[in-house]
């Protein structure tokens, strides 16, 4: 079993965060979910947190201060400093195409997730399926 260290979640709906984080800890997938509803203090966070980066980052695309594609704009200027990168998934109750392909021609990202997030989703996520 592949367990993770760190799992950060960043979305502005906060009935999401607590259910993933419940069905994270509840999978027994990592050891520790950091979540944040906006996208400039999980930013803040990856620059200042003495443990490092997260293993895994699961990002929404619609919020209202910075969407999920200003935040990988930001996002790149950290990760480029690192020897190796989160993987990094983008979340949307979209499934409108021009946002599925554009997830997928992004270099940062590893995919792109349609909510509702199911436990057979996250299972695939981090190779228990």
């Amino acid at each position: 079993m592949r367990k993770l260290a760190k799992v950060c979640l960043i979305d502005d709906d906060q009935i999401y965060l607590f259910a993933m984080r419940r069905i994270i800890q509840h999978l027994e997938l990592c050891d520790t979910v950091e979540d944040f509803s906006n996208p400039e203090t999980a930013l803040a966070a990856f620059r200042n947190w003495p443990d490092g980066m997260p293993d895994l980052i699961m990002v929404d695309i619609n919020m209202p201060v910075m969407d999920g594609w200003q935040f990988l704009s930001m996002y790149q200027t950290i990760v480029s400093k690192l020897s190796t990168k989160p993987a990094l998934y983008m979340v949307s109750s979209s499934i409108d195409e021009a946002d599925v392909e554009r997830a997928n021609l992004h270099p940062l990202l590893d995919g792109y997730l349609v909510k509702p997030i199911t436990a057979e989703k996250l299972l695939a996520i981090f190779g228990q399926d």
